[in-house]
C-alpha cells in the first residue's frame, strides 16, 4: 500500500493513501468507507447513490428564486450528496415535463441562436451548483456534446 506523509511549516503531519476506486490520494482525516474500504468523498457518494437509487436519473424537487417546487431530474454523474439525500425518487428516463441535468444534456443550447435559451440554461446549472445540487468540478459535463447521459 502507498502512503503520503506530508509535513507543513506548522510541523501539522498529514498521512494520505490512495482511494480503493479511483486511486486519488485521500488524507486519513477524509475518506469514508463502509466495511473496511477507504474511498474518496466523491467514490463513496457515488456507491451511496448506487446503492440507494437503481436507475441514474435522480428526481428532486427545487425552490428557485423565480418558481416555487419545480421537479428536476439530476444524473448521478453531476449530482452531489446532498442531491441523494434529498431526492425523491430515481428514474431511468424522467418524464418529459421534467428538465434533466446531466452530462450533454444542455449541449443543444451552445449551437442556437438564442441567447436567451443559453442564458437560461446557464443560469439554472449555475443556481443549481449553487445550492449544492450539482457538482461544481462535473457541471460543465452538462454543456459538452461528446457523451451525454440517457
Amino acid at each position: 500500500m502507498k502512503l503520503t506523509i506530508e509535513i507543513d511549516d506548522a510541523m501539522n503531519v498529514t498521512v494520505s493513501r490512495p482511494c480503493d476506486a479511483c486511486g486519488v490520494m485521500v488524507p486519513n482525516d477524509e475518506y469514508c468507507g463502509d466495511e473496511g474500504q477507504y474511498l474518496c468523498p466523491d467514490c463513496y457518494s457515488q456507491q451511496l447513490a448506487d446503492r440507494k437509487y437503481i436507475h441514474d436519473w435522480l428526481i428532486v424537487l427545487v425552490d428557485f428564486d423565480w418558481t416555487t417546487d419545480v421537479r428536476v431530474a439530476i444524473h448521478k454523474e453531476v449530482a452531489t450528496a446532498k442531491t441523494i439525500d434529498i431526492a425523491d425518487c430515481s428514474s431511468p428516463d424522467p418524464d418529459d415535463d421534467i428538465s434533466r441535468f446531466g452530462p450533454g444534456t444542455s449541449a443543444h443550447t451552445l449551437g442556437m441562436d438564442d441567447i436567451d435559451g443559453l442564458h437560461a440554461d446557464v443560469n439554472t446549472v449555475y443556481c443549481l451548483v449553487d445550492s449544492g445540487l450539482i457538482d461544481g468540478q462535473t457541471a460543465p459535463t452538462i454543456f459538452k456534446a461528446q457523451g451525454g447521459a440517457k
